[in-house]
């Protein structure tokens, strides 16, 4: 059988409370939370929880599918420049008038 060794990390205190907290309710400890969360990473080869960036695979999908359909539009010409705000501005005011 293996020595078992130990492993140090730095955590912000107060993350590091809360989630003694949590864990505590559930009757862990913060050693065997995360003894738990490694023996799950072995098992499944994966992160056990979703990581995000604020962007789903849809999400991103969606937003290449935008910017693919807004450069046609300009290639196209269907999309008016400005060089400026003002150029912009006065373009809307003329719309309202005309």
């Amino acid at each position: 059988m293996a020595k078992d060794i130990q492993i140090a990390f730095r955590e912000d205190p107060e993350i590091r409370r809360k989630a003694a907290a949590i864990v505590r309710s559930m009757g862990l400890d913060l050693s065997a939370a995360l003894r738990m969360f490694l023996r799950q990473v072995v098992r499944t080869r994966t992160i056990p929880f979703r990581m995000e960036s604020g962007f789903t695979l849809e999400g991103e999908k969606a937003l290449m599918g935008a910017i693919r359909e807004h450069e046609e539009d300009r290639e196209a010409g269907r999309v008016k420049t400005f060089d400026s705000a003002k150029e912009l501005f006065d373009d809307l005011e003329r719309g309202r008038k005309g």
